[in-house]
């Protein structure tokens, strides 16, 4: 989302993520899904991954 709104970003994540719920490789249990959000520009605050 660096370069568009946070609208934008949900409507994306909003397709993507039901599509890799229901991927047979997510549904077998061996894969986890992580959502990882930091849109922080002030150089702090940065979320640890």
């Amino acid at each position: 989302m660096h370069d568009c709104s946070t609208s934008a970003g949900d409507t994306w994540l909003s397709r993507i993520v039901p599509q890799i719920l229901a991927s047979a490789e997510y549904r077998a249990g061996a894969t986890a899904l992580f959502i990882v959000w930091d849109e922080n520009d002030s150089g702090g605050d940065l979320v640890p991954c």
